[in-house]
């Protein structure tokens, strides 16, 4: 098989026969979905899925039937199960009664009613059938490393005839002679390199085995000879179109240089070399040089491919995730997605390699004459791309410090330069807004993208949203914060948004964030006769972005909490208790706000990812730091 030969996670199933049926709703790129599906599949449960991201129409089913926007939503013939969560904590309870339930359910007729029902075989899937092809660049996108040494050496291996397969085998061999190490040259530590002697043995056994043999020591010789230039050629190859990189040692030297086979600087070790792959980790697009171009441009409409790219991680991301079951029928630990055998996959590795083509879309292309929903639906899924890939690629930030570099450091490159998640985040989608820079900074707060920056015009206009017709024009709509995902357990779920739905996609999430009451919850104490408004944290982290005063931000969560529920209705009360205190000079009004207490839930900062899932740190994103300031250090204080 070809490195990276797609392989599906899961087969869709097609639908039983005359008998109970558990029907999940689920999205694509949904973590919560997949670890249902996987609970359901470890326990030995077969469902009939109905994707929403290929049947949109759908959701008003779901939602009319369980009173809820948020996926995955789970029913035992016609009987609401609950999400996630709701399987998670029945598990953990009763899972021996969980068990029993379900069994009776399968002996039931399947469910009568028309929302519930199954989708024909492979209707309901997102898969694609040609997932290796849209993976792999035009066969005309060819290298030519080697092709021309064959005659030179004899027999040789098969030239790799794409910068993927190059990348691959030359890893391999490097990696079998423990080639790829940090190396301190001077005052710097050069991350992820490899010399010139180690170039030269690993190209010669990745794509050459000489059959040459003789007893004469001089045609002996000749053939050492031959065998030099050859391999020279073809690192020189490898070189030139960008698989490998020479490393930039002082400030006169220039990584891109170009060299030939008559350079003498493939046997030596004071000459340091990358692939390209390992040239910035940090950057998920950056794996290859370029994405080669074909007759379907994904310059057209990149947001189409990149939504294909999530597809398959969510596919990927499926077959990866492992449920621990003991002998007792209980949860060892909740579903977790397994990142380190995940970064070994070839289809995974054949991804990464295809989110190169981010390096050629031109963000002005997607801003509109009235509106910038193209820009910011993109930008969006953007986001939560890096965060899915990078989580694997360059590991789990798992505490506070790694936290503080992580998201300066991970990004992807677009034509016009490199973002940070920190840049797209708070740069181009909250307006550019000024913020501190961190712990332990005394120098004021600063924009995350300055000005004169060229990649500030690319700042979204929110002034076309129906949030800010609401009110009034503004750089920023609160709702994205519930549309961005940090890989952490608290973060909303991730779905994928197209431009012409922004304004109602972002609706959704905010309703379907506010629904759940780990997020916005309303508790009135009868014996202090005090109300408590307990929230995510994400309310306060970002509180100006959700208005001006307490009245404010409680009349907009409000106005996402499911309509006619009892929080609802309570936020309502609240909001005109604390507007009529602000503007009232009435003891008695104060003192019934003193009544309504707000508090802001911890935030769960837990990843989907199993213990041995690498872990991330700042080293693992940066190409090179000072041998005694530490690559943490340089990275928080960039």
């Amino acid at each position: 098989r070809v490195p990276g030969d797609f392989d599906d996670a899961r087969a869709v199933r097609p639908p039983r026969g005359a008998m109970g049926r558990i029907t999940i709703f689920t999205s694509a790129s949904c973590g919560h979905c997949r670890r249902a599906k996987a609970t359901l599949e470890s326990r030995g449960f077969e469902y009939s899925e109905v994707s929403l991201s290929a049947h949109p129409k759908r959701r008003e089913d779901m939602t009319a039937l369980a009173s809820r926007v948020t996926v995955p939503q789970i029913f035992l013939n016609e009987t609401h199960f609950g999400g996630n969560d709701d399987l998670e904590r029945r598990l953990r309870e009763d899972p021996d009664g969980f068990d029993e339930e379900v069994r009776r359910a399968l002996t039931m007729p399947d469910p009568k009613d028309a929302r519930l029902r199954a989708c024909a075989f492979g209707e309901g899937s997102d898969d694609d059938d040609d997932d290796l092809s849209f993976l792999s660049p035009p066969r005309d996108a060819r290298l030519g490393v080697c092709a021309d040494a064959r005659s030179s050496l004899g027999e040789t291996k098969s030239p790799p005839c794409d910068h993927f397969e190059a990348t691959f085998f030359l890893r391999q061999a490097l990696l079998k002679r423990g080639a790829i190490r940090d190396v301190a040259v001077g005052k710097r530590v050069y991350a992820r390199c490899f010399d010139g002697v180690a170039f030269r043995d690993a190209t010669l056994a990745a794509f050459s085995t000489s059959s040459a043999s003789t007893k004469d020591a001089k045609k002996k010789e000749d053939v050492r000879t031959i065998e030099k230039r050859s391999v020279d050629r073809i690192c020189a190859s490898l070189l030139a179109c960008g698989t490998v990189v020479r490393v930039a040692l002082s400030s006169n030297e220039k990584e891109e240089e170009p060299f030939s086979e008559n350079d003498d600087v493939f046997g030596e070790r004071a000459v340091l070399f990358r692939l390209r792959f390992d040239t910035n980790p940090g950057c998920v697009s950056d794996a290859r040089l370029a994405w080669p171009e074909d007759e379907s441009s994904d310059s057209a409409d990149p947001n189409a491919t990149l939504k294909r790219c999530m597809r398959v991680l969510s596919r990927l991301e499926t077959k990866h995730t492992t449920v621990a079951v003991n002998s007792t029928n209980v949860h060892e630990k909740e579903p977790r997605l397994n990142r380190a055998s995940l970064a070994n996959d070839q289809t995974f590795l054949r991804l990464v390699d295809r989110l190169s083509f981010l390096k050629k879309v031109r963000l002005e292309t997607l801003k509109g004459n009235r509106s910038d929903a193209r820009l910011a639906a993109f930008l969006i899924n953007a986001y939560n791309a890096v965060v899915r890939v990078s989580m694997t690629t360059v590991g789990v930030p798992r505490d506070g410090l790694a936290r503080a570099t992580y998201f300066k450091r991970v990004g992807v490159r677009f034509a016009d330069g490199f973002y940070s998640l920190d840049d797209i985040e708070h740069g181009l989608l909250r307006g550019n807004v000024e913020s501190s820079r961190g712990f332990f900074h005394f120098g004021g707060t600063r924009r995350p993208i300055e000005r004169g920056d060229p990649r500030e015009a690319h700042v979204v206009r929110w002034d076309a949203s129906s949030f800010s017709n609401k009110k009034h024009p503004t750089l920023r709509d609160p709702r994205v914060h519930f549309a961005l995902n940090c890989g952490a357990r608290s973060c909303p779920p991730v779905s994928f948004y197209e431009g012409e739905t922004l304004d109602e996609a972002l609706q959704t999430a905010a309703e379907g964030f506010c629904e759940d009451d780990a997020n916005v919850d309303v508790v009135a104490n009868t014996t202090t006769n005090k109300t408590t408004v307990r929230l995510s944290k994400l309310f306060s982290w970002y509180r100006g972005d959700f208005g001006a005063s307490d009245a404010e931000m409680l009349e907009r969560v409000a106005d996402w909490c499911p309509r006619g529920s009892a929080k609802k209705k309570a936020l309502l009360t609240l909001t005109s208790v604390t507007a009529l205190a602000n503007t009232v000079n009435d003891d008695a009004r104060k003192k019934e706000k003193r009544r309504i207490e707000i508090l802001y839930a911890p935030y769960d900062w837990s990843v989907d990812a199993t213990a041995d899932s690498p872990t991330y740190a700042s080293a693992n994103a940066r190409e090179s730091w000072g041998r005694f300031t530490g690559s943490f250090w340089e990275s928080f204080w960039s």
